[in-house]
C-alpha cells in the first residue's frame, strides 16, 4: 500500500498493510474526528474467505 485512493474499514482509512497470514491481515489504520482529532491504530481484518464462516461471526 498506499492505494491510489484510501481504502476504508468502518471508521478507519488504512493506510499501511503490515502482514497477512492464514487467516487475517493486518494494517496502519487511522481514525479521524472532530477539532483534528486523530487516532492510530492496528487494525486486524480477517481474511473474506472467512467471512461467511459463523466462528468468525459478530455475537
Amino acid at each position: 500500500m498506499p492505494p491510489a485512493t484510501p481504502e476504508h474499514f468502518g471508521d478507519y482509512e488504512l493506510v499501511e498493510r503490515l502482514g497477512v497470514g492464514g487467516m487475517a491481515e493486518t494494517f496502519v489504520a487511522i481514525r479521524r474526528g472532530p477539532g483534528g482529532f486523530e487516532q492510530r491504530v492496528c487494525l486486524k481484518r480477517i481474511l473474506p474467505t472467512f467471512a461467511g464462516d459463523a466462528d468468525f461471526v459478530e455475537m
